[in-house]
């Protein structure tokens, strides 16, 4: 239980991001992919600055 006590906060931002990105494909495709990219952007950025800093 002590293990998924340090990963819960990157659970939760991450099935945030997935719902808003999902939520925006039923809206509209386009605004989706645009969404899509930008939250690939976004963690991309997050795993290569926090990868630097170890």
């Amino acid at each position: 239980m002590k293990k998924l006590a340090d990963y819960i906060d990157d659970l939760l931002i991450g099935a945030g991001l997935l719902i808003a990105t999902l939520t925006t494909f039923l809206i509209n495709c386009i605004a989706g992919l645009y969404t899509l990219s930008t939250v690939l952007f976004v963690v991309g950025l997050f795993f290569a600055i926090t990868s630097r800093k170890e």
